[in-house]
């Protein structure tokens, strides 16, 4: 009965990378010491010391999850972050240590240099969408009409049309012109 289980078990342990394996290893350590550090009231030096073993170990873990991004992992130790931050704000015992721990999150690139572009997206459409569909559009639009009918605009001056219709010209043309004077000998 135990053979066929431990087959049976074979077949889901086959699925973990080595990799996966160290990195569930440093994370039962991680957690092992800050059991260890929450749990030991009797010796400070020893408390003190599973929680110095711990953040260094967090430490080391987040250069990993900074390397290669494996979300899991990454996860589990933002999960330890939390626990050691809460902890370390009521009961702040050791000295020694830190209040809070650094986050992965804020240590990644690709975050930095990506958020910038859905929030430029967000913006332009959400403008776009209100110039066109409410009535901010045409107070914009208004504001505009209103500059090119500005007298001492360049864009007026250039927009008028000059008057140069072949017809009024005919007609000038042929009309004579009767011109009354006083003359001076009278």
């Amino acid at each position: 009965m135990e053979e066929s289980a431990n087959r049976h078990l074979d077949k889901y342990v086959s699925f973990f990378s080595d990799k996966t394996i160290e990195k569930f290893i440093k994370l039962t350590e991680m957690y092992d010491y800050i059991y260890k550090f929450k749990k030991d009231t009797q010796h400070d030096n020893n408390k003190c010391d599973h929680g110095t073993k711990c953040v260094h170990l967090y430490k080391e873990n987040i250069k990993i999850c900074e390397e290669s991004y494996d979300y899991d992992f990454c996860y589990e130790l933002d999960n330890l972050k939390e626990r050691y931050d809460t902890y370390m704000g009521t009961k702040g015992c050791c000295s020694s240590l830190s209040k809070t721990l650094e986050s992965y999150k804020l240590h990644n690139p690709a975050v930095v240099i990506i958020t910038p572009f859905p929030i430029l997206l967000v913006i332009s459409l959400s403008l776009f969408f209100m110039y066109k569909y409410t009535p901010f559009g045409s107070f914009f639009r208004k504001r505009t009409k209103n500059k090119k009918n500005i007298p001492g605009n360049l864009d007026y001056a250039m927009n008028v049309i000059p008057h140069t219709s072949q017809r009024v010209n005919n007609y000038n043309n042929n009309r004579q012109y009767n011109i009354s004077y006083l003359s001076s000998g009278q």
